[in-house]
């Protein structure tokens, strides 16, 4: 099943490409990164897992429900047949006093976040920086005022439309915002404590650069292979940091051994997790976010875990299953079937608004940007409705950001044909 599942994934790749011309439209990521699941696990689970399974096309069907919700708003147009050959260009820049002002209290709070951050570190060192902000974080005993916390949100918003802005107007005043917000972004990110943040924010940058640049297909592949080595990169650093009794004596093999197994280990997961009898949530998992809003104003209703229970297969384990998962458990595969043609419908709707149109819209290509990162962890687990109100948050400081309260500008223009 794991070679009918690489050659659908192909197939589809073909499809998407022959009607899109674009390697970074959502669909042929996803297929992408699909295939590079599927052939992660014929290498490192070919020889101790039985494929026989149907439920291994489980996610070669998801991602066609997906391309057909995403067709179904993009059509047949592409960014050749819609004229949409240039890169975007503008003269929009912020509102000075605004900006200033915002970025003054973000300053503040930063700082606030640095003296926390630094005297926890200092009286509570374990190994390295990250694992001791991390252990804080989970025992609760880094104490960050809550509005310092919340700004995080903040200031990735406003790194992503302060990139957004820069990329299309390169102006002096636009590259010192798009600088200082991106250095306390940068601070934010790598301090979090999980490394989700910082890919949130290291591909909401990099994709919304090529969607304002507009390069073509041989350029955009050039620049995603080495985006995706900088992401494996950050993902096995990130590792080291975090598993320090983990024998690391062999570099090369602690980091091989660990993308073989985050790599193909919930693909396993999921379909040995579908062997099992079960009991489904009907909805818990989709509208967690308005349960725990109930559970926290009183009401007596049980919020479902976001840490999923362990599996044990062939001498290995893990707690990731994909995204198909988390809606499996609320009412069936078929569900999870449906909330992928939903997403690809969602997905559809931004690309079509953000790289389809030619005029420069900040809100969608901000919102398509920051979405990549959901979109790409699909064959870890879900980053949508599990993490609804990180989402909220984000989409209502872009919206805020690209209001004509915080820009200004003169009309968007479309020049340089791209060679």
């Amino acid at each position: 099943m794991v070679i009918v599942g690489i050659i659908g994934c192909l197939l589809v790749l073909l499809f998407v490409h022959t009607v899109l011309k674009d390697f970074k439209s959502p669909p042929f990521i996803l297929g992408a990164l699909w295939l590079f699941a599927y052939v992660s696990l014929y290498i490192f689970k070919g020889g101790i897992a039985n494929f026989n399974s149907i439920y291994y096309l489980s996610f070669l069907i998801g991602l066609c429900f997906f391309v057909f919700g995403f067709f179904l708003k993009v059509g047949n147009r592409n960014r050749i047949n819609s004229n949409i050959i240039f890169e975007r260009k503008s003269y929009i820049r912020f509102k000075l006093p605004y900006i200033q002002i915002f970025l003054l209290i973000a300053f503040i709070l930063f700082l606030i976040y640095i003296i926390k951050a630094a005297l926890f570190v200092s009286k509570e060192f374990d190994f390295n920086f990250w694992r001791t902000l991390s252990r804080g974080r989970k025992t609760g005993d880094l104490n960050i005022p809550l509005v310092v916390e919340y700004s995080r949100s903040a200031i990735i918003a406003l790194s992503t439309v302060c990139g957004i802005i820069y990329f299309s107007n390169s102006s002096k005043l636009n590259r010192r915002h798009f600088i200082f917000s991106s250095i306390i972004a940068l601070f934010y990110v790598v301090t979090a404590g999980n490394r989700g943040a910082i890919f949130l924010w290291v591909l909401s940058l990099t994709f919304s650069y090529l969607i304002i640049k507009n390069f073509d297909n041989r350029k955009l592949f050039s620049i995603l292979w080495k985006m995706a080595l900088i992401i494996i990169g950050i993902f096995v650093v990130t590792n080291f940091a975090k598993y320090v009794y983990t024998d690391q004596s062999d570099p090369l093999k602690f980091s091989i051994n660990l993308i073989g197994h985050y790599f193909s280990s919930s693909t396993v997961a999921f379909v040995e997790w579908m062997k099992l009898p079960r009991d489904y949530l009907f909805g818990a998992n989709t509208f967690r976010f308005f349960l725990a809003i109930l559970d926290a104003i009183g009401m007596d209703v049980k919020v479902p875990e976001l840490i999923q229970e362990e599996i044990h297969f062939y001498g290995d384990k893990t707690n990731i299953y994909t995204v198909l998962h988390y809606y499996t458990k609320d009412f069936g595969l078929l569900y999870a079937f449906v909330m992928q043609l939903l997403m690809g419908m969602f997905y559809g709707v931004l690309y079509t608004h953000s790289t389809l149109s030619k005029k420069l819209n900040i809100f969608y290509i901000a919102l398509l940007s920051i979405l990549y990162f959901p979109l790409i962890n699909q064959f870890f687990d879900d980053k949508y409705f599990s993490i609804l109100s990180s989402w909220i948050q984000l989409f209502f400081w872009i919206w805020l950001f690209t209001r004509k309260l915080f820009l200004t500008g003169d009309e968007i223009v479309v020049d340089d044909e791209i060679t």
